[in-house]
């Protein structure tokens, strides 16, 4: 199993908080009953842009762009705004998808989200791409997949209550196919509807057919996560604990030496 290092000192995603913007990004992170969020992820192939309004989609663009985030991205933004009739300033918040996924993607769309925020004071808020994932899937039980490239796989598992409001079960971890496959086997018991979504589906198939019988593998086009689902969930926690400090707010890496499956 390899390991992934974190961000240091230089990293680009690691962003000092100018203190005279502090005051500016408490008051504006007050949440009011109508939100206008522009979400970001870069967390995969996909570069998934969206704006939502008061729980409804505004505008938003979803492409496969390979590794060109860096290029991409901006454009994507400007091209949302657009459409949707908005203006970064007139944001109440930025929402970024924090991984795991893409390690590159992930530190292109945290650092670019935390420069919108800090040059617009606009508070911003990082949501977990398992959680963002798990929210698009179905069943009670709601197990993400994501391909970590090397044979490798991230995963996490949710249980989603009646409104859909999702619990932990298993934070994010790191392993091959055959040991990650093994524990959601034995959290997906006793048999209840259950399901897994990721990109880890499609390449991993066969193992998971074989190891969890029952569950239902969803399709590759749920796959990526959804900006405009990462909009909800950042409304829903920017409710419950108010909005991140960019200078604390890191990409989600899951390293080898730091998550590993519990024995």
């Amino acid at each position: 199993m390899t390991g992934i290092s974190g961000g240091d000192a230089n990293d680009p995603s690691v962003l000092p908080m100018p203190a005279s913007r502090e005051n500016r990004l408490r008051a504006r992170a007050c949440y009011t009953a109508v939100m206008r969020v522009l979400a970001i992820d870069t967390s995969s192939e996909i570069g998934a842009v969206a704006l939502v309004e008061d729980g409804a989609l505004r505008a938003s663009v979803q492409v496969r762009v390979q590794h060109q985030h860096g290029e991409t991205l901006l454009p994507h933004v400007d091209r949302v705004l657009s459409l949707g009739g908005a203006s970064i300033a007139g944001l109440d918040l930025l929402a970024v998808g924090l991984g795991p996924g893409s390690f590159t993607g992930v530190r292109i769309g945290v650092a670019t989200v935390k420069g919108l925020a800090l040059a617009h004071g606009t508070p911003m808020l990082g949501v977990r791409t398992s959680r963002v994932l798990a929210r698009a899937a179905s069943g009670e039980v709601r197990f993400v997949a994501i391909d970590a490239k090397k044979g490798e796989v991230f995963v996490a598992a949710y249980r989603a209550d009646h409104d859909g409001t999702l619990e932990p079960l298993l934070e994010d971890l790191h392993g091959g196919p055959e040991e990650v496959a093994a524990r959601l086997r034995a959290i997906a018991r006793p048999p209840g509807p259950a399901s897994i979504v990721g990109t880890a589906v499609s390449a991993h198939r066969a193992t998971f057919e074989h190891h969890l019988a029952g569950v239902l593998l969803l399709p590759e086009v749920l796959a990526a996560p959804n900006a405009a689902l990462l909009a909800l969930e950042a409304v829903e926690a920017h409710r419950a604990r108010g909005a991140d400090d960019p200078s604390a707010l890191v990409p989600i890496y899951v390293r080898g030496a730091d998550a590993k499956l519990p024995v």
